[in-house]
């Protein structure tokens, strides 16, 4: 496992709220995706979440997002978010820099897709009282982890249909 460690405080001592992301959509990329995102802490934890991605870009990338952005927004303290999103985790922490230094435009000029979701994680990351660690997993691997969390994005998407 890979592990991305952006401090905004140096309490690092204190014990850490593991939680599981992911984002899931249908038709990814194509008109009709219907897309969803998961937030799973521990079984029968009340900060669970399934629900279905609001707003007109239904993207996975977008799911992924809106998990992790929900996953800062219930917790306090110190926490490491585990995500099977590469894309996810290098844009709120490497990427990123890059683009809040030229005007949130990429390297050929072009807006950066999502930005509002990634300015969102960010503002939360810096303005919390602990750490936001985020763990790169392997997805559809059999993690039980990232397993509730894909089951609880996948029951998000499906949500649209109701």
């Amino acid at each position: 496992m890979t592990g991305y460690n952006r401090n905004y405080s140096d309490q690092s001592s204190r014990p850490k709220t593991n939680v599981y992301t992911d984002g899931a959509s249908s038709n990814n990329g194509k008109s009709g995706a219907r897309a969803g995102y998961g937030v799973f802490f521990d079984h029968n934890d009340p900060r669970n979440v399934s629900e279905p991605l609001q707003g007109p870009r239904q993207t996975n990338q977008r799911a992924e997002l809106t998990a992790i952005r929900t996953a800062l927004e219930r917790t306090d303290g110190d926490v490491v978010i585990h995500t099977d999103s590469k894309y996810s985790i290098e844009s709120v922490t490497n990427w990123s820099r890059n683009w809040e230094n030229n005007g949130w435009k990429t390297s050929s000029g072009k807006p950066v897709q999502n930005q509002d979701l990634i300015q969102d994680i960010l503002d939360l990351a810096r303005n919390r009282n602990g750490t936001v660690e985020y763990n790169h997993v392997k997805g559809h691997s059999g993690h039980p982890g990232n397993d509730a969390a894909d089951f609880l994005a996948t029951q998000g998407a499906k949500m649209h249909d109701n």
